[in-house]
């Protein structure tokens, strides 16, 4: 009562079903939280609860994950700002891994808001408490002998209990309140407290049942036939309407359900719905029905509930008590199938896999729902499970569409795994959808082989393929699917003039769309982009590339995407060092070091090491290791990360570490971006003297940085050509001092050219830099200290 006057109290149970009532405790709990001021809240949260709007249909299943945490998030911070939240959630060990793992996620999201969730649920079976580590757990044990006699005074009111009776009473209960107060009710039921004018003594102890079981069975026999028939129909439902129990052949329904209200055994909820006071009660009115007559009453509740979930939950549990009834079970499995792939549209991936699988082991074999439970596996990281799952899906002479979707799908499991495997797979399935005139499935064939050509690093072929996909999309008219393969077409053929229409176009759908996953993609994608253009200029040079980079990483943590949180801050820890900017640079890799210890992936945080070992080396004059060693990965980020700790290597005056690494190195083969990188390569042979080595790569540098119009990388290409060859072309004028790597490598094409007050201006903006390797290989015309 304090907190229902002082804030908002939200409460809600799990009903007796367990998992497939999520939806119904999510809606729950938003009807008594109340809309968001935003509309898109609103239409995100109402998902959570099976509510599927159209303006949601384009959101990519990865990601619906996401906004939906997004969206509770901030309807909680709304609903919060004012009056402090409290909410309850009962009977959480029905639940299923959906819901917990929302809650899970969502603890971390809600901040400075007066929120507090109290979960409530029986530690036996327990491993819902693992989805919580941080919590503080309240274990009820039993009551102690003094609160249990006390207790048990408090049931009787009028008198107190003797003491030969209130021992009786407790030692019965054993610590178990709920046994104590059936125990005192029954006995008060049955006339057998006795007022002997002070206290009431106790009379025919073998009366008391000896277990809670059988006291509450004993209970539910006492009371009217139509008042047992009505709560055992309710414990069916799980929680009922009067509606309903008159349907299953509860008579007198609605005054059945009054009584016991009145009675204490079952209690009436918002919406209309009655379910008993207590769980355990309710599981013993539902084991004092025949296993049969629960079977056929299950099925005939699978007709007159709302909602395929439900209809299906009841004729799943129909089939398991009538499972001679192949009607029955034929009908529980095509039930399963449909609602588990309305769930997988609605993506509740892993509410869908429960009822996919079930419908699976109930013997359905629809190629569709086949087809829909190894992509949500495969959704689910159950690789292995998903082909196992493919492997029964048959070949249908009628319908030939059915075994390419098979094997698409297949490929699919593995593109980003296993893309070498994947390769040849997906050539042979877009071969097969072009001759049976499927254009939009053949564009995704190419897109998706163009996405395992990137992640080998085949940038040429990625980009071949993408562009066979996008111009299918195009012709067929699929927008969402040519944002996302323009996209990513982008980052495989950065050099494309279509570049920054294409990023426009998909940063204008996705604002569209309100799509934050889609936004969350096209912001990596110009947040590289602008990267790359940047890189090694100054701060003016890279605002752009920052401003993108910081609105991916701020929405990543909002959507807690945290491998795309680890690009945002890697990229801006990146450029802030190496324009000199170093408390900057520190500040985003202390963010990375925050994330470093949540994030379990195995390739994203590389560049994040890379990142934090920038900024480690700038700040001290110490040797710091490099944080892993060479790798032979062929995925383009590892990639970025080694030229990033190659660059930092070299800038900290360490050529020889630099040059080892070249020797055993396989690094990917990034196309124009790693020739923009190589300019620092360029430098570290130049400092070991290998001039001729290093003007191969400044040549490819500078045509990279010409195609990419890449300002700061034509002017770092042009300054070191001019130290190699000693000759001064069109080499800009010098800076009166360097605030950017560009502009550094102009001043030692300058000093290396004899230009004295170069040297000076070098020497100070080495030590503003925190770049000592700059100074390197320039001996005899710097001055000392």
């Amino acid at each position: 009562r304090v907190a229902e006057r002082d804030g908002t109290v939200v409460r809600s149970t799990y009903p007796a079903y367990g998992a497939m009532g999520g939806g119904r405790v999510a809606a729950d709990v938003i009807r008594q939280l109340g809309p968001a001021a935003d509309g898109e809240v609103n239409v995100r949260v109402r998902s959570i609860a099976g509510e599927m709007d159209e303006s949601l249909k384009s959101i990519d299943p990865a990601g619906m994950h996401q906004e939906q945490l997004w969206a509770l998030a901030r309807l909680l911070q709304e609903k919060g700002a004012d009056r402090p939240l409290l909410i309850i959630i009962d009977d959480i060990h029905r639940s299923g891994d959906q819901m917990l793992k929302l809650l899970g996620e969502l603890s971390g999201r809600v901040s400075n808001v007066a929120l507090l969730t109290v979960l409530v649920g029986r530690t036996d079976p327990g491993e819902w408490l693992t989805w919580f580590p941080a919590a503080t757990t309240v274990r009820l044990g039993p009551l102690s002998r003094p609160d249990a006699v006390t207790l048990a005074g408090g049931f009787v009111c009028e008198k107190p209990l003797a003491p030969e009776a209130a021992d009786f009473l407790v030692d019965r209960a054993g610590g178990n309140p709920l046994y104590l107060r059936e125990l005192v009710s029954m006995a008060r039921a049955r006339s057998l407290l006795v007022d002997d004018g002070d206290r009431y003594q106790l009379t025919a102890h073998g009366a008391i049942p000896a277990t809670l079981q059988a006291l509450l069975a004993a209970r539910l026999d006492a009371l009217e036939p139509d008042q047992k028939l009505a709560i055992q129909h309710a414990a069916v439902m799980g929680g009922a309407t009067a509606e309903h129990l008159t349907a299953l052949g509860s008579p007198s329904a609605s005054a059945s359900l009054g009584s016991l209200v009145e009675n204490g055994l079952m209690r009436s909820t918002p919406d209309g719905r009655y379910d008993t006071v207590d769980s355990l009660l309710r599981e013993v009115a539902y084991e004092t029905l025949p296993r049969n007559v629960r079977g056929e009453l299950h099925r005939r509740a699978s007709t007159i509930v709302d909602g395929p979930e439900e209809r299906a939950r009841h004729l799943d549990r129909a089939a398991g008590y009538l499972a001679d009834d192949q009607a029955v079970v034929d009908e529980a499995a095509e039930a399963l199938a449909q609602a588990g792939s309305a769930l997988f549209v609605a993506t509740r991936h892993l509410d869908a896999l429960r009822l996919l699988e079930r419908a699976v082991a109930l013997g359905c074999r629809n190629s569709s729902t086949l087809l829909d439970l190894a992509k949500v596996q495969s959704q689910c990281g159950r690789q292995e499970a998903a082909f196992q799952t493919l492997a029964m899906v048959q070949d249908d002479p009628d319908d030939p569409n059915v075994a390419v979707e098979r094997d698409h799908t297949a490929a699919n499991v593995k593109v980003f795994s296993d893309p070498a495997w994947a390769l040849p797979q997906l050539e042979a399935v877009t071969a097969r959808w072009r001759a049976l005139g499927v254009r939009t499935k053949e564009a995704w064939a190419h897109a998706n082989m163009g996405v395992a050509y990137f992640n080998l690093s085949r940038m040429e072929e990625a980009g071949r393929e993408l562009e066979l996909g996008l111009g299918l999309f195009e012709e067929t008219g699929d927008r969402a699917g040519g944002v996302a393969t323009s996209s990513f077409l982008c980052l495989a053929r950065p050099t494309d003039p279509r570049v920054t229409e294409w990023l426009d176009q998909a940063l204008e759908f996705a604002d569209r769309t309100g799509d934050r996953s889609r936004q969350l993609s096209t912001l990596t994608t110009l947040a590289w982009h602008h990267f790359i253009r940047s890189l090694w200029g100054n701060t003016q040079d890279t605002a752009v590339a920052a401003g993108f980079a910081l609105r991916l990483a701020e929405l990543a943590d909002e959507l807690g995407a945290l491998d795309m949180a680890v690009h945002g801050r890697s990229l801006l820890a990146i450029m802030a060092r190496f324009s000199g900017r170093l408390d900057e640079a520190a500040h985003h890799a202390e963010a990375l070091e925050r994330l470093s210890g949540i994030i379990d992936d195995r390739t994203f945080p590389w560049l994040g090491w890379a990142a934090r070992f920038a900024v480690t080396a700038g700040r001290t004059t110490t040797g710091v290791t490099p944080p892993f060693p060479p790798d032979a990965s062929p995925d383009p980020v590892v990639g970025m990360a080694l030229l990033v700790i190659e660059a930092e290597l070299t800038l900290g005056g360490r050529v020889e570490e630099v040059l080892t690494r070249f020797e055993i190195e396989k690094r990917p083969d990034l196309g124009p971006f790693g020739d923009l990188a190589g300019v620092l390569n360029g430098l570290a042979l130049v400092l070991a003297g290998r001039n001729a080595e290093a003007l191969s790569w400044v040549a490819r540098a500078a045509e990279a940085a010409r195609v990419l119009d890449a300002p700061p990388s034509v002017i770092a290409a042009a300054g070191l050509r001019a130290e190699i060859t000693g000759e001064r072309g069109d080499l800009p004028p010098a800076p009166v001092t360097a605030t950017s790597i560009s502009e550094a490598l102009l001043l030692r094409a300058h000093v290396a050219l004899g230009d004295a007050s170069a040297a000076d201006a070098l020497h100070r903006s080495a030590q503003a830099l925190a770049m000592p390797g700059l100074l390197d290989g320039l001996q005899g015309t710097i001055p000392d200290g």
